[in-house]
């Protein structure tokens, strides 16, 4: 056992991670499905599940295991990818184990998530991504080279991802619906 450090070890350890909690999170996975060399589409995995109330939903996840940290340009590249293919995702999570992405202007943030019409999260070291790989012992083994400290509550981050999968299919649903109104002040009355 030691740790992975190529892509596609890190995909085959987010295939097998990703169908585990989505199970353990209690949904019905349909599908966890790598993407093929050369076709990604922007993305890595697609996970395809039912939610509670047995709708189908699909989270793409992008896999990126660098020791240095993940430029924001280029996932910016892979999320407008996915915005140019027939994919439409309910979210897209980028996941990187290892470091932080970097140069993350909010205010472009804002306008990507408004352009590509849905959720984008980022789990890296800031979001405390060892902790959420934590709650499948044997693919944090994989990525770290240790294992899960024994102080680790699996059942309170399997709630906290659910809750997470939750916000991200909302926020999604709301995404189509919300729009702004503006209505100026004016001084002429209606005739």
């Amino acid at each position: 056992v030691g740790m992975a450090t190529r892509g596609k070890d890190i995909e085959d350890l987010t295939v097998k991670f990703l169908r585990a909690v989505f199970e353990k999170m209690g949904y019905q996975v349909l599908n966890v499905r790598k993407q093929l060399a050369g076709a990604q589409n922007g993305f890595d995995v697609r996970v395809s599940f039912l939610d509670e109330s047995e709708l189908p939903r699909e989270i793409l996840f992008e896999c990126k295991d660098y020791s240095s940290s993940v430029e924001w340009a280029k996932i910016v590249d892979k999320i407008l990818q996915i915005h140019a293919s027939a994919y439409n995702p309910d979210a897209f999570i980028v996941l990187s184990p290892k470091t932080k992405v970097s140069n993350i202007v909010a205010n472009s943030w804002e306008a990507v998530r408004k352009t590509v019409k849905f959720p984008i999260k980022i789990w890296d070291t800031d979001a405390k991504i060892e902790e959420i790989f934590g709650v499948v012992p044997d693919v944090y083994k994989e990525i770290y080279d240790k294992d899960v400290d024994r102080e680790f509550d699996s059942g309170k981050m399997i709630i906290k991802l659910k809750s997470l999968i939750r916000g991200l299919i909302n926020e999604k649903s709301t995404m189509h619906i919300v729009q702004k109104i503006i209505i100026k002040d004016s001084k002429k009355n209606p005739k």
